[in-house]
């Protein structure tokens, strides 16, 4: 069955799935679309957790406002144990991810403030890497400060590379 890029509306704006993709590079070279997808390295573990949007989020920059552009990413825990995360970014001296941490708590969701202060759009492929680990028998001592966790703890359960696109929004005359 050939891959197949669909639109999906929902409350949080557009995204795009793949289905029935045979291989990213098939994908990427039917669809011209391989700076849109990020798939993990080899051995790298799955994401486990929900997560929107699934493929890629777009960056809105207004160059009239002094504000940054803000997109919102959520995060679901769908598992039945605690979760830690961190994001990583490729963008560091101009995106600000809150919270960059953080812990989940079994069968909830968590909003990811994005925030990009540049008015230009990049050069280059950027992204932001979610990563999780799951809680065993961690205590909330040995959780109070989840930067030192996550250098103390470098092998994580699953991962997810979110592509970051830009747009320049311009005024209407």
């Amino acid at each position: 069955m050939p891959a197949t890029l669909e639109t999906h509306e929902e409350r949080r704006g557009s995204i795009y799935a793949l289905s029935n993709s045979s291989s990213y590079s098939n994908l990427a070279e039917s669809f011209n679309i391989h700076h849109d997808i990020l798939p993990n390295k080899p051995n790298e573990p799955n994401f486990k957790l929900g997560l929107e949007p699934i493929d890629g989020a777009c960056f809105r920059i207004d160059q009239s406002s002094s504000e940054p552009a803000h997109i919102n990413v959520f995060l679901e825990n769908n598992t039945d144990q605690r979760q830690t995360f961190k994001i990583k970014t490729t963008l560091t001296e101009k995106l600000r991810a809150k919270p960059p941490v953080g812990l989940i708590e079994p069968h909830s969701e968590l909003s990811i403030r994005l925030s990009y202060n540049g008015k230009e759009i990049p050069d280059g492929l950027h992204y932001i890497a979610i990563y999780h680990i799951k809680l065993q028998d961690q205590s909330d001592h040995e959780l109070k400060d989840l930067r030192e966790f996550w250098k103390c703890h470098p092998n994580f359960d699953g991962v997810r590379r979110i592509v970051l696109n830009f747009e320049i929004e311009f005024a209407d005359f």
